[in-house]
């Protein structure tokens, strides 16, 4: 590639990303602070593989049981992002609902 193309294709690719930025940026206080954002985003995905390991090192049969239990834990941290509750109740939400669920279905199923 010439240098004329890498400055012009550079060039293109500034403005997307300037442009992009700038529509982006007006969104961004819909979101909340960083804080709120990262405390959702870690606890509605961390929390269910927490409780894999934890099950995974506690129990010999728990695939399709793991499997329910990060499907129920991400709902549940769904629901709590969605209501007016902190942001900080994610992950503990998270991981109690999937812990629970999966104890429970063990227990009918296994």
């Amino acid at each position: 590639m010439l240098p004329s193309q890498q400055l012009r294709y550079g060039s293109i690719a500034s403005l997307i990303i300037g442009v992009s930025a700038t529509i982006i940026a007006g969104f961004v206080e819909r979101l909340g602070t960083i804080f709120d954002i990262a405390q959702s985003v870690l606890g509605l995905f961390s929390c269910p593989l927490l409780t894999c390991v934890f099950l995974a090192m506690f129990k010999a049969k728990t695939h399709q049981i793991i499997i329910i239990a990060i499907v129920s834990g991400l709902i549940s941290g769904i629901l709590v992002i969605n209501s007016p509750l902190p942001s900080l109740l994610v992950a503990p939400a998270t991981f109690v609902t999937s812990l629970f669920i999966a104890l429970v279905v063990g227990k009918i199923f296994c």
